[in-house]
């Protein structure tokens, strides 16, 4: 894997003045209430760092990272008895627990429609584990920057489920992952970017990353005020509108979630449309990708 440099580059006046154009106008956006902020910014991020495609997304730890009490998972009962209790994924380089990661919001830039079903697909896989994601996530600080060659060697890489049943299929390759943390009321919250190279195309330049993580730190208070307003939406939603959107995040169909919740599958597309239009989305899919991590905690099926 390649060495971590710790010199920074500067920027040159134009690139400056680009970013902070694009911060502004992301942020007059987002004052007057339009949706299309995440859009915006994704947009004007590929733009600005010279990337074909680039995620712009919140991103959660599902569970907190602690270390499981096997004697206390086996004395309360919880576990079967002839089924050992489920153990965690660990980095091999660290050690450290690999936390369960949920996309809650994303906007895309750069897909055709038949790329953006392969990250649905993956999305929907149990199996499908990115093995850069992986290693990002056990790292720590407010600001994380990582090309991929820093985490994962060409080798681990390339020979990976993931690269090659959905970042080849999704025309995509090198990647490079910036994030911010949303402060000590949302801990396990994250705001940022995926850079992505189009496949056989060179890595994202660092000068290119650093400046992405400048327009993520610039944008970070923004996005802890819209987190905070999505997050008391949703917790706006009733009891079977939030039933719905577990069976949806789930992958189901309306017909399968009438049958798991007991409702006509009239009653199901009614409050489809209803969440819809409160989560600002089209699709069933688009409502599993931009707000997986919104799944109610009380909801234990998979």
């Amino acid at each position: 894997m390649a060495a971590r440099s710790s010199r920074r580059n500067s920027f040159s006046s134009q690139e400056v003045l680009d970013a902070s154009s694009l911060v502004g106008r992301v942020m007059e956006l987002a004052l007057t209430h339009d949706q299309s902020w995440m859009q915006h910014l994704a947009q004007g991020l590929a733009g600005l760092c010279d990337v074909p495609v680039v995620f712009a997304s919140y991103v959660v730890n599902a569970h907190p990272v602690v270390e499981p009490d096997l004697a206390s998972v086996r004395a309360s009962g919880t576990a079967r008895t002839n089924e050992p209790p489920k153990q965690p994924r660990r980095d091999q380089l660290s050690g450290r627990i690999i936390p369960e990661v949920s996309i809650e919001r994303a906007a895309i830039h750069g897909l055709r429609p038949d790329e953006l079903q392969r990250f649905f697909d993956y999305l929907a896989d149990p199996l499908a584990t990115d093995p850069m994601l992986d290693r990002y996530s056990v790292l720590d600080g407010s600001v994380r920057t990582r090309d991929r060659r820093e985490l994962v060697d060409d080798h681990d890489w390339y020979r990976s489920r993931f690269v090659h049943d959905y970042k080849r299929v999704g025309g995509c390759d090198h990647c490079a992952y910036t994030t911010v943390s949303l402060g000590p009321e949302s801990p396990s919250a994250l705001f940022g970017f995926g850079l992505h190279t189009r496949w056989g195309d060179k890595p994202v330049p660092q000068r290119k990353v650093q400046l992405a993580e400048a327009v993520a730190i610039a944008i970070r208070p923004l996005a802890m005020r819209m987190h905070a307003t999505h997050r008391a939406a949703a917790l706006q939603l009733s009891a079977r509108q939030r039933q719905v959107l577990d069976c949806f995040i789930r992958g189901d169909s309306e017909k399968e979630a009438a049958r798991q919740i007991g409702i006509s599958v009239h009653a199901v597309h009614y409050h489809a449309k209803a969440l819809y239009r409160l989560l600002g989305v089209h699709t069933r899919a688009e409502l599993a990708a931009r707000h997986g991590g919104l799944r109610s905690p009380e909801d234990k099926r998979t």
